[in-house]
């Protein structure tokens, strides 16, 4: 079942000719790309974790801390 997994992460399989234009040559397209199955590679994860956003308190709007430590939350609910 491997030969179906190739040709569904590819797209569709033209059929071949032998029969072949020099014009129809330059109108060759790139494969569709499908992305695989699994967790990203490490080079993909580090680009990813580059451009993670701050966390933002949804209490008081600050970033850099979130609700769970909020210190204006905290004040206020000590009163």
């Amino acid at each position: 079942s491997r030969g179906q997994e190739e040709c569904i992460r590819l797209g569709p399989v033209l059929p071949q000719t032998t029969e072949i234009d020099c014009a129809d040559l330059e109108k060759v397209l790139d494969p569709v790309h499908v992305q695989g199955r699994g967790a990203p590679k490490k080079r993909l994860q580090a680009k990813m974790k580059k451009q993670r956003s701050k966390r933002k308190c949804g209490y008081c709007g600050v970033e850099g801390h979130d609700q769970r430590i909020c210190t204006k939350l905290e004040e206020e609910v000590m009163g």
